[in-house]
């Protein structure tokens, strides 16, 4: 019986972390000591993104704030700049992680998956389309889901210019 659920615990341990293991090659404090690293290496990571995110959701709120208070529109002209500043971050970034070759660094975590995702906003850019389409503005919605993805796209194009 206790044979039965070692082996499902290494396989679980196989499949949720991608260890090989054997129970016949490897001892319990082995496979203990490479679940710890791993779990270990994959909260700094939780936390360098989580940190990064903060500080892009704090960004993203304030661009959007003083964006609605000193350019007052029915356009969301702060979600739309926010996703065009992120999108030109992740542009510049990635262009210089993979230049200098830190393509999987902890850089790369905080930067772009962090900050860049905590800062852009497209769950925002949903919601404000539906809720202009709601309100009869469907050519707006219209004009800013085609101006977000173009102006996005090319943000994104001139990051990786300039990166490189």
């Amino acid at each position: 019986m206790e044979i039965g659920f070692l082996e499902i615990l290494l396989k679980y341990f196989e499949a949720f972390l991608n260890l090989e293991l054997s129970i016949h090659t490897h001892n319990i404090c082995t496979i203990f000591s490479k679940f710890v690293y791993q779990t270990k290496k994959m909260f700094k990571s939780i936390l360098i993104v989580g940190f990064g995110g903060g500080i892009g959701s704090i960004l993203r709120f304030l661009t959007s704030f003083y964006m609605s208070k000193y350019f007052p529109s029915k356009f969301p002209l702060g979600t739309f700049t926010v996703n065009l500043i992120g999108c030109f971050l992740v542009g510049l970034l990635l262009g210089y992680f993979e230049k200098n070759n830190l393509v999987n660094s902890d850089m790369k975590l905080l930067f772009v998956t962090g900050f860049c995702g905590g800062y852009t906003t497209f769950s925002a850019f949903g919601y404000e389309n539906i809720n202009l389409i709601q309100n009869n503005n469907s050519l707006l919605a219209l004009g800013y889901i085609g101006a977000s993805l173009f102006f996005g796209l090319l943000a994104v194009w001139f990051g990786l210019f300039l990166a490189k």
